[in-house]
């Protein structure tokens, strides 16, 4: 994928400290560098969301906050706690319907 040419003159001065005098000074920068470097940056910004999302997943866990897990692990947890979650849920469902059948019965 071709980049814009707008962001190729933009990423071709790239701000460099001079060794010497510690004077800040533009170097000229490949085509192919700059690819690179987006091509990092995009790869950290990715590696940063999965993170945050693993983070959150893990404070969200009961059984996990501020405990240090694999990530295997916690996605372990996460679906044990899913299907307790659904369990439980099935059967405030099914006493629901029992209290409403009763209810039904007692009006009679």
């Amino acid at each position: 994928m071709p980049f814009p040419p707008f962001m190729i003159v933009a990423l071709q001065f790239f701000f460099k400290t001079h060794r010497t005098g510690g004077f800040p000074r533009f170097s000229r920068l490949s085509t192919a560098e700059i690819r690179r470097q987006i091509h990092i940056q995009s790869e950290q910004k990715r590696r940063a969301q999965i993170k945050d999302g693993f983070d959150e997943l893990r404070s969200e866990l009961p059984s996990c906050f501020n405990k240090k897990m694999s990530k295997v692990a916690l996605l372990h947890r996460t679906v044990q706690h899913i299907q307790h979650l659904k369990n439980t849920q099935m059967t405030i469902l099914s006493e629901l319907e029992r209290l409403v059948a009763e209810n039904e019965q007692l009006r009679k």
